[in-house]
């Protein structure tokens, strides 16, 4: 089985793009509801009566909502990235910095005193931390490797701009599948990578290490959580997500590189597809818009002049003064004289 990993990406990246910047072109062909959305924009500019003082269309309010979300979130987030930063001067000022083989001395690796995950943590300045979990040579070397790739991906990165997303659009469910999903991506890709060129020996020693790690952190006690969005970790105690790499593994899946032109096509698509919009036929009530006219009948039309002023009549309406006379709108509706 292939996992073609560029598609997958690809995938996020649209999908985040069209949240980021959902717009449309100069060639946007519009289409008109005269049902269903009309009631949804006449539900939304329903005048709201609050604290019996201030009057706000839903609109307005649900866009309130929606900002202060955010602004939690993204504190929320801020904060976190801001512990875990704390966290990692913490653990560079208390643990033992080594120097192990096959990872650049550019990249400082931490032995502390911890019962938790290996990890990688910073986007900026990554840090690889391995816990005192008692670990054989093999499975540390099995696990910087593994962190070390992370690096190598900018995984981090990829992980902060995905929770930094799911601050603008809290409200959106699918955002946090999304996040969710592309975490287990990024641990499967990584496996991948790091299995890749090893022999069935080291790839039973790889999957070994990742059973072992689990089995000792589960044991630990009392387990400490790294979670946040600047770190990554080897293993997960979810039994779900360990589950997910072990078959990923064992069903030998692969990941393949995609050409850069179906990646592209890829990308446009959905903004071709967003070429055609879909448009209320609502204009909401006191505004500008609901002061003019659509003239469909011109039979019934036509321009009075009055000692040098013209008016436009409809139906035998006064509907105002025309103060330009040549205008394209009124093309073809017959000027008469008041008798």
């Amino acid at each position: 089985k292939t996992f073609r990993v560029g598609f997958l990406y690809a995938l996020i990246i649209i999908s985040a793009l069209r949240l980021i910047v959902p717009i449309g072109f100069l060639h946007t062909k519009t289409l008109t509801s005269k049902h269903i959305l009309p009631v949804f924009y006449e539900f939304g500019h329903h005048q709201l009566t609050i604290a019996k003082v201030t009057h706000a269309s839903t609109f307005r309010i649900m866009a309130a909502i929606w900002i202060t979300g955010s602004v939690v979130a993204t504190f929320l987030t801020l904060r976190s990235l801001l512990r875990s930063r704390r966290l990692t001067q913490t653990l560079m000022a208390t643990g033992q910095r080594i120097y192990p083989d096959k990872i650049p001395a550019s990249v400082a690796v931490y032995r502390i005193r911890a019962n938790c995950t290996p990890f990688v943590s910073g986007a900026r300045h990554p840090v690889i931390f391995l816990p005192d979990l008692n670990l054989s040579a093999v499975e540390r070397a099995d696990i910087l490797q593994h962190e070390y790739q992370h690096i190598r991906n900018h995984d981090i990165l990829q992980k902060i701009t995905m929770s930094l997303l799911a601050c603008a659009y809290w409200w959106f469910p699918l955002v946090y599948l999304l996040r969710k999903e592309l975490a287990i991506i990024i641990e499967l890709h990584v496996d991948a990578q790091v299995v890749k060129n090893m022999s069935a020996e080291k790839g039973t020693e790889y999957l070994e290490t990742l059973l072992t790690t689990t089995k000792k952190l589960r044991n630990s006690a009392p387990k400490q959580t790294i979670a946040f969005p600047s770190t990554s970790g080897f293993a997960d105690i979810n039994h779900n997500v360990l589950q997910r790499r072990i078959e990923f593994l064992l069903e030998d899946h692969q990941f393949r590189s995609t050409s850069l032109l179906l990646i592209a096509v890829i990308i446009v698509l959905p903004y071709a597809a967003s070429s055609v919009i879909i448009e209320p036929d609502y204009v909401q009530p006191g505004s500008e818009a609901s002061k003019t006219y659509a003239i469909t009948d011109r039979s019934n039309s036509y321009i009075l002049h009055v000692k040098g002023s013209y008016y436009l009549i409809i139906n035998g309406h006064k509907l105002g003064k025309v103060n330009q006379l040549h205008s394209p709108a009124l093309k073809g509706i017959p000027i008469r004289e008041k008798k």
